[in-house]
């Protein structure tokens, strides 16, 4: 039986469109390497935690948010124990937590690039070269796995089944790439947000999510900036 696909695997499965080019390449990489922290975050190998700010009563996150790592045993894989000691090294060299937002910039051309090549081998993506010079290379996506991926999350946000904290988070990462049409397939997008309930998804995922989702940049951003005070 197929090993299951990890967290950031679904996230550039999803995330390869039928053309076999993506939405906004900064986005999807920067996504894969937040992909792979949400990973991590499942298996409680780290946390995201933020300073917040009273604001008109309500909560208000600050900055970007802190990665604490917590368990550095074995996950099994390959890239995993590549990101928990990339991440042991950073901070170390730092000497201050290091962020969602600058190890997403520090990571994302080597997450995307490993995880496109497992989908490869898996045959989940289907390789293209360029069509001209200018054109990136293509990756087609296996059209019933991302199929499936799609109904998957669009159950979730229709309310036909509850959100556990793998479709929260890779929801949000998604629609942080720009597939919300996708997978709200017709759905109010309004009246989702308005009467949306997370299920048991706990309050300290959900803000680390918003911390992995705020690392993406879209077309009309640089990528934005490090959050932790201090050059690369």
């Amino acid at each position: 039986m197929p090993l299951p696909l990890s967290l950031p695997e679904e996230f550039v499965l999803l995330s390869q469109r039928e053309t076999g080019e993506v939405r906004y390449e900064p986005a999807t990489s920067f996504g894969c390497a937040a992909a792979e922290l949400g990973e991590l975050l499942l298996r409680g190998k780290i946390r995201i935690w933020h300073k917040e700010r009273r604001l008109f009563g309500r909560a208000v996150l600050i900055g970007s948010g802190k990665i604490e790592l917590v368990d550095s045993g074995s996950t099994g894989l390959v890239w995993a124990e590549e990101v928990l000691n990339g991440l042991v090294r950073r901070q170390a060299a730092k000497s201050k937590p290091v962020t969602v937002t600058s190890w997403a910039r520090h990571r994302s051309s080597d997450a995307l690039n490993q995880h496109r090549s497992a989908l490869l081998a898996r045959g989940l993506l289907a390789h293209a070269p360029p069509e001209s010079r200018r054109k990136p290379d293509r990756y087609f996506p296996h059209p019933g796995a991302r199929e499936a991926l799609l109904a998957e999350l669009h159950a979730s946000i229709a309310g036909h089944r509850p959100f556990d904290g793998r479709t929260f988070v890779l929801t949000q990462l998604a629609n942080a790439d720009g597939l919300s049409s996708e997978m709200r397939r017709g759905l109010s997008v309004r009246t989702v947000l308005k009467t949306k309930q997370f299920g048991d998804v706990p309050p300290s995922l959900l803000r680390a999510t918003s911390a992995l989702t705020s690392a993406i940049p879209s077309p009309s951003t640089s990528g934005g900036g490090d959050g932790d005070g201090g050059g690369e």
